[in-house]
């Protein structure tokens, strides 16, 4: 009698150890940035979700999911803050970089740490918020392992690049953006004005033209688009801003500045570091 209370005894701590063990592996803390099991990485997309949607600025993550050895992101492209409908796959994968590699939190970097760690690649859906339009990026293992963090400058860079594509763009029946370009110490629109039947030198000594501008750069700021990021870039590296009007019958040119520390005043004025 002894012995068989003795084996059963035995029996249930055994099994009540193994309860035990059991509920430490299921609520196992995952640690971003260290490599994980493919179990993990499953317990890593089931958090992901419970988190979205999960916003990166001109777009939002709204689900994850494991296939294989890849990371299936789906993200919605908010068409308000980019033209979204243009862009080609080479502009995309810049913009992906930008909002998730590059100017993202230290937990979303130590995610991509993970990942490649983990011998894992990215595979990217994204669908536009109004035109339905839609796009698919594949990032390998091997090139998320190769992919290393763009510079300040690389990232305006590129902005510049991206935003350039859209030109040439109509303003109002006289005016139209013809050229977008990095030129020094500043980030130059390029304006072409009919002036057949208007003076360009009233730009000049016209503050509705400054004060305009201030009124763009602050919303583009505070509404986090594309462009808002690539001021926001601007006024940490020291650049101003140069809006170049040119007469297109006559080649005279007006330009308005705003210089570095205008535009860091702008941007404190909208909430914007």
């Amino acid at each position: 009698m002894r012995n068989s209370t003795s084996r059963y005894l035995v029996c249930c701590a055994i099994l009540g150890a193994l309860v035990l063990w059991l509920g430490a592996c299921t609520s196992k803390q995952l640690k971003l940035g260290e490599k994980m099991s493919d179990s993990e990485v499953e317990q890593l997309v089931n958090e992901l979700n419970q988190n979205c949607p999960i916003d990166y600025k001109l777009f939002s993550a709204i689900g994850y999911k494991r296939d294989g050895k890849t990371l299936v992101i789906n993200y919605v492209v908010d068409e308000n803050k980019i033209e979204y409908a243009n862009l080609d796959d080479k502009t995309l994968l810049n913009i992906w970089r930008l909002c998730c590699l590059d100017e993202v939190s230290q937990k979303d970097k130590a995610l991509i740490k993970t990942l490649v760690l983990s011998g894992y690649g990215i595979k990217c859906h994204f669908n536009g918020s109004m035109s339905g339009k839609k796009m698919a990026l594949e990032v390998s293992h091997d090139m998320l392992k190769g992919i290393k963090a763009l510079t300040q400058d690389e990232i305006i860079e590129n902005l510049v690049q991206i935003t350039r594509k859209a030109m040439p763009k109509t303003v109002d029946r006289v005016t139209k953006i013809v050229d977008f370009k990095l030129e020094k110490d500043n980030i130059i629109y390029v304006y072409e004005i009919d002036d057949s039947n208007f003076d360009i030198s009233q730009i000049e000594n016209n503050s509705s033209y400054k004060d305009n501008g201030n009124m763009v750069i602050g919303n583009e700021l505070r509404n986090n688009t594309l462009t808002g990021v690539l001021y926001k870039l601007v006024a940490r590296s020291g650049r101003g801003i140069c809006h170049r009007y040119t007469g297109k019958g006559t080649g005279k040119t007006v330009d308005i500045q705003f210089s570095n520390s205008e535009i860091r005043q702008i941007a404190t004025a909208n909430g914007v570091n």
